[in-house]
């Protein structure tokens, strides 16, 4: 095993293990969320109370593994890397936060690993929908398996991942892109169309694509990820 993997297996042991440490946390909150739906006061607070827990769980407990790691948390540097390091971990604690706070199980706990500047990993954790996602440079995982995009071939038997509304074709809004790449990595669905993407997350899709053998493409606007077998079909109707 080369040292790059080496490096890989380490830090996918280090976050996976700070995912049990609040797997407890979110499905204890989540749960009160639902009873909390009917409340006069709302979730909000209660909710973001759970967003600020991760945040801090998350970073004591990657920080004690690698001291020298940066850190970055929902867009704010924390901490720049330090002794001669140039990794850092860039964390979005709930992706889907909407989603979260009404009780709906679309959402994502995700961790970028990157270093000098290149993303190496994206680590992606759901334990309602037992999610636990991985893209590194060489494979695409969900729940410690390998995954590849479908091979369906007609846009018609197809279903699409879109915040873009288009007609003639099956569509599923989930409110979370996370949620959307894991089913897609693993073939649930055949494509994502999305409009105003982040042009932040484009090393993302461009190291799942190569993992899982999908196909992407920005089309003005929108972005276009398919499994390859529908992408010129989902053009047509663009």
């Amino acid at each position: 095993m080369s040292n790059a993997s080496n490096k890989s297996s380490a830090i996918s042991h280090i976050v996976n293990k700070a995912f049990r440490y609040i797997e407890h946390k979110i499905l204890r909150d989540f749960k009160e969320l639902g009873f909390l739906q009917n409340s006069r006061k709302g979730t909000s607070n209660f909710a973001q109370n759970s967003f600020d827990y991760i945040a801090k769980s998350l970073y004591q407990d990657l920080k004690n593994a690698r001291p020298a790691f940066g850190f970055v948390i929902n867009g704010q540097e924390i901490c720049p890397p330090k002794d001669k390091s140039t990794s850092k971990y860039i964390i979005q604690p709930i992706d889907g936060f909407d989603n979260f706070m009404h009780a709906i199980p679309y959402f994502a706990v995700n961790i970028i690993v990157e270093n000098n500047n290149v993303i190496e990993q994206f680590f992606a954790f759901n334990p309602i929908l037992k999610i636990e996602f991985e893209i590194n440079e060489t494979a695409a995982l969900l729940n410690q398996q390998k995954v590849k995009v479908s091979k369906r071939d007609n846009i018609s038997d197809g279903l699409l991942a879109s915040n873009y509304f288009m007609a003639g074709v099956n569509l599923f809004n989930s409110g979370c892109i996370t949620v959307d790449l894991a089913y897609f990595s693993s073939a649930r669905f055949d494509g994502c169309v999305y409009k105003n993407f982040n042009i932040n997350d484009l090393p993302i899709l461009a190291m799942l694509c190569k993992a899982t053998g999908g196909k992407a493409e920005q089309i003005g606007d929108i972005m276009l990820l398919s499994n390859g077998a529908i992408h010129n079909q989902i053009k047509k109707i663009l």
